[in-house]
């Protein structure tokens, strides 16, 4: 709610414990949906929106995905830097951005995050988080190659861990790493399945929130009578489309 969030995705590391603790639907005004972070063959996947704890001993990859989707959940594939399983047929989407993943790499940086600490710590909080954001490169290759063929969603997420710490100050409280990095839905209403299909269906983008709020972003194809299409809808080519954006 600090962090002026409308809905919260969870993703703890996958047990039976985070079905019968976890929170489930609104909460002080912001909707959270329940969902696990499961390891499969030395990938994570992000289950998003699933009800019941997944034993996955013995599974492959492929076999969790499946077991997410006949949930009604939403398969995202995490940890971008060392994904691999991109052409699973099964996933809806894939993180290109992960703050997690970024704080745990290049740790030659944090000299110069320990000089902006003793500087301006506590002043520009926000611009010392910043410093751990770099273009997602091959991430995004790797995506954009997966989209030659197939529907796939984007996603860039905070990874919460509220555990960046240098010279013994919290460089990711709750409240500002949720606003560093947001992915918007085009969703018909804040619901659970209403966001969980605009996942499936590519309605979605991620935004740095931090610089600016990008939720006045808006890109779509019309026709020559003024008709429509968002963000993941797939018209037919023809002379009068117009990109608009």
């Amino acid at each position: 709610k600090a962090a002026g969030l409308q809905f919260v995705m969870m993703t703890d590391h996958n047990s039976p414990e985070v079905f019968q603790h976890d929170s489930d639907g609104l909460r002080d005004g912001v909707l959270v949906v329940r969902g696990a972070e499961i390891r499969a063959e030395d990938d994570y996947i992000l289950a998003l929106g699933i009800d019941s704890f997944i034993d996955t001993a013995a599974m492959t990859f492929g076999e969790v995905t499946a077991a997410v989707v006949a949930q009604g959940g939403v398969p995202i594939g995490a940890h971008p830097d060392r994904f691999r399983h991109w052409h699973d047929p099964n996933l809806a989407g894939v993180e290109v951005w992960d703050l997690y993943d970024e704080a745990m790499s290049d740790r030659w940086r944090y000299a110069a995050l320990a000089l902006d600490v003793l500087v301006s710590y506590d002043d520009y909080p926000e611009q010392i988080l910043f410093r751990l954001v770099r273009h997602p490169a091959r991430a995004l290759a790797a995506f954009d190659a997966e989209t030659r063929r197939r529907r796939l969603t984007a996603i860039g997420t905070p990874d919460a861990h509220q555990n960046i710490r240098v010279l013994g100050r919290q460089l990711d409280p709750y409240p500002l790493a949720l606003r560093l990095v947001t992915t918007y839905l085009l969703a018909e209403e804040n619901s659970r399945s209403a966001l969980l299909e605009a996942l499936r269906r590519g309605r979605g983008y991620w935004a740095f929130d931090i610089l600016t709020p990008a939720s006045g972003f808006d890109v779509r194809i019309v026709d020559g009578r003024g008709t429509p299409w968002l963000m993941g809808d797939e018209p037919a080519a023809a002379p009068d489309l117009t990109l608009r954006v």
